[in-house]
């Protein structure tokens, strides 16, 4: 599992996948970093959702994430009796948007700066302690530019 991996990610899939580990973060109660690692240690990340964005990415996101969480607790990364945070405020769910939206664009800038692929980016990414903090809305980092932001997740690893 996770075996395969793509030296190229269309920008368009990244956008798909931080919504989507965005999303799933908030359904499940983990950390960004927590379901990236186990989308991607599972196998559900590279093996699953890019080869299938053409087809996922038109569902809707109430099922999207039902499938997700259920693929997930089959593979053995999320537990089969957890509580899932369906409802937020819609102005949470506008700032949660924004936010995957800004995680894409650094991620984006990220291989486009330092000649990566995007794979590796969101590797760096994810992995970040800046992520988390961004995440967290910590000193208002989220306000600044991706290219700056790109460049401290890379100075971090």
């Amino acid at each position: 599992m996770g075996e395969t991996r793509l030296q190229n990610i269309d920008p368009n899939v990244v956008d798909f996948l931080t919504f989507v580990i965005g999303n799933l973060s908030r359904r499940l109660s983990l950390s960004q970093k927590e379901v990236y690692n186990r989308l991607k240690t599972s196998g559900i990340l590279f093996d699953y959702l890019v080869p299938s964005y053409d087809v996922l990415h038109t569902f809707g996101k109430e099922y999207l994430m039902d499938d997700l969480v259920s693929f997930m607790q089959k593979r053995g990364v999320a537990e089969k009796n957890c509580l899932f945070q369906t409802e937020t405020a819609m102005t949470d769910e506008a700032k949660f948007s924004v936010l995957d939206a800004k995680f894409a664009r650094i991620i984006a800038a990220m291989s486009d700066q330092h000649n990566v692929p995007l794979e590796q980016a969101m590797d760096i990414f994810y992995n970040s302690e800046t992520s988390q903090l961004i995440a967290e809305g910590v000193a208002d980092l989220h306000c600044r530019s991706s290219r700056y932001l790109a460049d401290v997740v890379w100075d971090e690893r």
